[in-house]
Formats: structure tokens, sequence, C-alpha cells
């Protein structure tokens, strides 16, 4: 859309007048809000480069845009749908009764920052922080996640225990069975890893299956599959009890001293088997953090 503003002159006084511009014109050239919408999709969700998308709107809508312009545009785009950003964000942490969580780092202009994930059933929000410390969203129901520190604070520290209820991300228990089987020192120390591995992995077919006849897991299967957990745990840290130190010498340093991954993965299903096996009970919990492009 094009707007001109004429300059008249009166013939009998010989003043001028001159005509006015929209309120919405506040430039020489300036584009619609889609625009904007356009060029932040195009980034954020098709990740296209900056560089390639005054290519794209002029092989596209034949809009000449220069190379400086998109990401005013997308940081406009954003400003506009903050709203909106946040209304997501509360209704995925918030409003659904389970909810999965997750991060990772992302380098932006060469500075790491955190992405953090927070998605549900319908629901997927993203957000970039600087810092690990910002706190997170307030939470209800069940959160599933790795076992950080921080998510452990949902409910605790505002009197909220009974609101929030945690489970332990499946597949990082997985990992952390791998880690002891491919570092074993000896093969009684693999053999009762994979039996923990293959354990989680049998109980995550019974859940598909109640899930899919829609009835829950038998009584029978979630006592066997904990009192096998226990037994496991147990007798893994009997074992790690009997071998050295695995970082005897510390001076000078700081922190808790390195255990073993067979001594870590123990003491993980000891102190977390109800958070570890709750997918098991509540059929509404998935086994590990869904990936946000499966929500």
């Amino acid at each position: 859309m094009e707007h001109r503003v004429h300059v008249c002159g009166c013939p009998r006084c010989g003043k001028s007048a001159k005509g006015r511009y929209p309120k919405k014109v506040a430039s020489a050239v300036q584009f619609h809000k889609s625009v904007a919408d356009i060029v932040g999709c195009n980034c954020t969700c098709l990740y296209g480069s900056l560089e390639r998308i005054p290519q794209i709107l002029n092989d596209t809508f034949g809009i000449e845009i220069t190379q400086a312009a998109p990401a005013k545009m997308i940081s406009e785009a954003a400003n506009r749908h903050h709203p909106t950003r946040d209304g997501m964000q509360h209704d995925a942490a918030v409003n659904e009764r389970v909810s999965n969580h997750d991060e990772s780092g992302v380098r932006v202009a060469g500075k790491l920052y955190r992405l953090r994930t927070t998605s549900a059933e319908k629901l997927t929000a993203l957000r970039i922080e600087p810092s690990r410390s910002r706190p997170l969203p307030r939470v209800v129901g069940v959160m599933v996640h790795d076992d950080w520190g921080t998510y452990r604070k949902q409910g605790k520290e505002d009197g909220r225990d009974g609101e929030v209820r945690h489970a332990r991300c499946g597949a990082r228990i997985l990992r952390y069975a791998n880690s002891t089987m491919d570092h074993a020192l000896d093969s009684y120390e693999a053999f009762w890893a994979g039996k923990a591995h293959d354990l989680l992995l049998f109980g995550n077919e019974a859940a598909h299956l109640a899930r899919a006849k829609g009835r829950p897991i038998p009584k029978c299967v979630l006592t066997w599959i904990e009192r096998e957990c226990v037994r496991i745990a147990e007798e893994a840290e009997e074992y790690c009890d009997g071998l050295p130190e695995f970082e005897p010498d510390r001076k000078g340093k700081r922190g808790r001293p390195k255990r073993r991954f067979g001594r870590n993965l123990a003491l993980r299903l000891l102190d977390r088997m109800d958070e570890i096996l709750l997918f098991l009970h509540d059929l509404s919990v998935p086994s590990r953090t869904t990936r946000p492009s499966a929500t």
C-alpha cells in the first residue's frame, strides 16, 4: 500500500496546505506486521538464515528489504507476541497434569545461554535464558525431568509439596546403565547393570501394553518389578562397597569426591525408585522426557 501527501496552494490567499499521513505510517518505507510474522516464522521455526530471508521475500512476494531489516522485524514480532508466548508457557507448565522439562545449551552471538523446554500433550514452550539460576514457571502436577536440582525446588520452597510430584526420566537411567556396562571393572558389574537396563525396558513395554488395553498393570507385575529393582540396587551397592575409592587422592580439590558409574546407578535406583517407576503406577506419566518435536 502506498500513501502520498500533496501540497496545495490557495489561489486567493496564497497559503499552502499539506496533507497528513495516517497515524500508523511512521517512516518512509514500512511493512505490515504480517511480513514481520513471516520473517520470524522463517527464522525461528524453519531455521532460515538472516542472510537468505531477504532473498526469500523477494522471490516469493516481490518484497525488497535490506539485510538489517529481518533482525528488527523478528524483534518487533517477538515483542508483539510476548503475551501469547507467556500464556502458552503458563498453559504448558501449569494447566497440564503432566509436564516434561528439559534444558540444553545454545550459543547466541558467541555467548552460552540455556534453552529450557516445557512440553505437555498439546503445547511446547521454549525459553532462552542467560543463566541456569533463573526460577522456573510455577508447576502443578507431575514433573518429568532428569533430576536437576532446580526442578526439585518446585513445591518445596513455596509450601506446595502435595501439589507437585516428580518423575525421573527413564532414558537418563538407561544411559547410566549403558555407561556402567561400558566402564565395568569385571563381568559381574556389567551383569547387574544389564539386569537393571532390561528391567526398565520390560516395565516400559508393560506400560505400553496396559495403555493399549486401557487397563492398569497387574499388581503382581508391579510388585515383581519393584522387588527386582530393590534387589538389583542392593546387590550393586554391596558390590561397590567392596571396591577401592574411585578418587582416593583429593588434596586441594573442592566438592564431593567422584564416584563410579555403578555406584551412581545403584544410589539412584535405591533413592529414586518411586520416581523412576512412577510411569508404571500412573499410566498418564511417560517413562521418559518427551521430546518437543513429538508434542
